[in-house]
């Protein structure tokens, strides 16, 4: 009998705003490692997990708006893996950053969704939130946003 192999890897997208809280991308990115530990721990070997450059149970993209690096808002450059693509997540994240104009994130909209459309669960932290109302994806739903945030969230977006 052959190694086991799970039957399915989880496509994370993080996307990573200009002027990103590394707080945010990097908790994110920690609780994927955590995943990836645990089901080490409980099932086992390494090598019974799908190989992936990273984690062994969610493959995880870091995605901008643009090409190339990200300038986080303390001005440390992350390397995300491309841009908004055709690819379809199962889970994608929009990580806090810098409050901005809106058109800044004209891109990040309709691929938003689009990937909600094909069934991807959406999240966000911090101001990513304001994100997904601008996006429509809060209509007629309860969100959880920074206390400083929720008056303006509400004001935008009844």
């Amino acid at each position: 009998m052959g190694p086991h192999r799970l039957s399915q890897v989880a496509n994370v997208a993080i996307i990573v705003p200009p002027r990103a809280r590394m707080g945010s991308v990097g908790q994110l990115l920690d609780s994927l490692e955590m995943v990836r530990s645990h089901v080490q721990q409980q099932y086992g070997a390494i090598d019974i997990l799908p190989a992936s450059d990273r984690f062994g149970v969610v493959e995880v993209r870091l995605l901008g708006c643009a090409q190339g690096s990200v300038r986080t808002e303390g001005g440390v450059l992350l390397e995300t893996v491309g841009m908004l693509d055709a690819a379809s997540y199962d889970v994608i994240m929009v990580a806090d950053h810098v409050p901005m104009e809106q058109v800044s994130l004209v891109e990040l909209m309709p691929w938003l969704r689009l990937q909600a459309d094909r069934g991807s669960m959406i999240a966000a932290s911090g101001t990513g939130v304001e994100v997904l109302a601008a996006c429509g994806l809060l209509d007629n739903r309860r969100a959880a946003a920074p206390l400083w945030l929720v008056g303006e969230l509400q004001s935008r977006f009844p």
